[in-house]
């Protein structure tokens, strides 16, 4: 990992302590910046009690030599019980236009997708949170990192 992916990973870290919420900040960083085509990342957060509320957010971040307008992602959740559920969801990187949508920094582009607000878990546990691509593209290039955030709701 270079130095610079080290200086956005501690300023992310930073960023989200900031909050008063406690949070499950999870990341991988995609080898040479290629999402394979079977490649499925596991995200393990741990829900302590049934009481709370929780946002999920993800973030996917590229570089602005991505060539595709969208990017297609299956979530899959897994709770204590073992039941297992599949999402589908899209990520919409550029406008028509071609102009970026999210937070560019230089050559990045960071994408943020809310996937649910206010949810609240029935069981206490370990959740196991799982997203592959869907591209009908084959392996996706300058991909670079993709983070899960699980915190509290602020309502």
């Amino acid at each position: 990992m270079n130095f610079f992916y080290i200086i956005i990973t501690l300023f992310s870290l930073t960023l989200f302590s900031c909050s008063d919420s406690p949070s499950n900040i999870k990341g991988h960083e995609f080898s040479n910046k290629i999402w394979k085509e079977k490649e499925k990342i596991n995200f393990d957060v741990n829900i302590p009690d049934t009481n709370s509320r929780h946002d999920i957010t993800f973030y996917l971040r590229t570089t602005t030599d991505y060539k595709y307008r969208n990017l297609w992602i299956n979530m899959y959740t897994k709770g204590p019980s073992g039941k297992e559920n599949k999402f589908p969801f899209e990520i919409i990187t550029t406008n028509k236009d071609g102009s970026w949508i999210g937070e560019k920094t230089g050559s990045i582009v960071e994408h943020k997708k809310e996937l649910l607000k206010n949810v609240k878990f029935s069981l206490k546990g370990k959740y196991v949170f799982s997203f592959e691509q869907a591209s009908d593209k084959g392996d996706l290039k300058n991909v670079i990192d993709a983070t899960l955030v699980v915190e509290n709701s602020k309502k």
